[in-house]
């Protein structure tokens, strides 16, 4: 591992809490629904809402 990796790998043991951002696509990679259709619009039904009319 490089230096830098083993700094950030000593702060993420140390930190109390942790908030990692990251940008899109991600969760697609993991596996994890998007809440998007393939046209790019908000499924509101996945996010747990009623469709809006």
């Amino acid at each position: 591992m490089t230096r830098e990796t083993e700094t950030a790998r000593g702060w993420v043991r140390e930190c109390r809490s942790l908030c990692v951002l990251t940008g899109a696509g991600v969760s697609a990679e993991s596996g994890v629904p998007t809440f998007r259709g393939k046209s790019g619009e908000i499924l509101p039904a996945l996010l747990g809402h009623p469709k809006s009319s």
